[in-house]
């Protein structure tokens, strides 16, 4: 057996302990008088148990303060108040990439031939992390987009419900008849509202937009008091997230109706 360090930043030595005592590896903790840690392990010169937590810890001591870096770096796609609002989202993104990134540490100080009897995981983090750095920018940069679109999203849809709360219904009541390929919408009689929006249909080449911006489309035109979706052999959940945050509590879900199972059975057939 030999002795191998690892030195810590002192706010991580309950993590630390914690994740030795787990895997099962016999250490001695030595706290320096200013912030470092450190970790005396006895294990074998190759043991993986070695490289596991000292990668373990890179991670947990490094990934949000390099990802805060690279959120620097990108900072030009982001306002201050978006990149305050995107923080918490990158914690939660690297609690959740833990394992992606503990074997990125894990590839760098493999490269590094880790067997020294002392690592700084500070000086690892500032000079050598490599590839935890690069899955670093990868995720941050992932994190942002998904930030930007999900806020496209959301102002997208403030738009539809403003435009829908200033227009007068031109409708009481709209029905959803929604299958995989097709739709139909029809008024309480069972008029087809689709003839109502006809003439912008022939303009709409069928190729350039998707069922559900279509039956959207139309909804906003119509701006029905009251819309009820009927699911018949199919389910969109695409169109149901959209439609309940535009339309609120004029959309109501048919959970099986005579109507519905009609269709069904026509279509079935």
């Amino acid at each position: 057996m030999k002795k191998f360090c690892v030195d810590v930043h002192k706010r991580y030595e309950d993590e630390g302990r914690k994740r030795l005592e787990k895997m099962g590896v016999d250490y001695e903790l030595f706290s320096f008088p200013e912030r470092k840690s450190r970790f005396i392990l006895s294990t074998e010169k190759n043991d993986p148990k070695l490289l596991t937590f000292a990668s373990q810890m890179a991670v947990i001591q490094g990934a949000y303060w390099l990802a805060l870096k690279s959120l620097a770096t990108q900072s030009e796609k982001l306002s201050r108040w978006q990149q305050a609002e995107i923080r918490p989202l990158l914690k939660l993104r690297i609690a959740l990439e833990e394992k992606r990134l503990i074997e990125a540490a894990c590839w760098d100080l493999h490269h590094l031939h880790f067997h020294k009897p002392l690592l700084d995981l500070e000086g690892y983090l500032y000079f050598a992390a490599h590839g935890l750095k690069r899955c670093i920018k990868l995720l941050t940069a992932a994190e942002i987009e998904h930030y930007l679109f999900q806020k496209e999203e959301e102002d997208f849809i403030n738009v539809l419900r403003f435009m829908v709360n200033i227009q007068e219904s031109m409708v009481e009541e709209a029905h959803i008849f929604l299958r995989e390929q097709s739709f139909d919408i029809k008024d309480s009689a069972g008029n087809d509202l689709k003839k109502m929006y006809a003439a912008s249909l022939e303009s709409i080449d069928d190729d350039s937009i998707n069922q559900e911006d279509l039956i959207m489309s139309i909804l906003i035109t119509l701006v029905p008091q009251k819309i009820i979706i009927h699911f018949i052999n199919a389910k969109n959940d695409s169109l149901l997230k959209i439609a309940e945050s535009v339309f609120d509590q004029r959309l109501q879900i048919c959970t099986g109706c005579e109507r519905c199972q009609n269709l069904s059975c026509h279509d079935g057939s």
